[in-house]
Order: structure tokens, then C-alpha cells, then sequence
């Protein structure tokens, strides 16, 4: 059961949702903070996932920027 760390969100993987990790890579996880507006996730060790559908809206899979 894991929830979507975007800002505002309540999807769910126990509703269908297909989840995402964010990247090991700091600088891109930092970049996907910034855009589901979730900075506050930087100090905490948590796996962190984010849903299919902030996945495509806030195109998170693009180069840096």
C-alpha cells in the first residue's frame, strides 16, 4: 500500500494507481520535489513514490531542466 507524495494528492496503489520511486540520484529527486511542490521530503529518509498521473502532468521523466 503506498501513497502519492505529491502535494494534494490521495492516489493510491490500492486503487489502481501505478507508482513510482523517486530517483537515487539527488539531483533529479530534488527536481521532482520541486515540481509535485514537496520540498519538505528532502530531510526525510523515506522511500518516496509519486503516481502515474503526476508523473505524466508534471512530465518528471524530461532531462533536467
Amino acid at each position: 500500500m503506498v501513497g502519492c507524495a505529491a502535494f494534494g494528492c490521495s492516489n493510491r496503489s490500492e486503487k489502481g494507481v501505478r507508482m513510482y520511486g523517486f530517483p537515487r540520484d539527488m539531483a533529479r529527486s530534488k527536481r521532482w520535489m520541486a515540481l509535485v511542490r514537496r520540498q519538505d521530503l528532502l530531510s526525510t529518509n523515506q522511500v518516496k513514490y509519486v503516481g502515474e498521473t503526476e508523473l505524466m502532468t508534471y512530465d518528471l521523466l524530461a532531462g533536467p531542466l
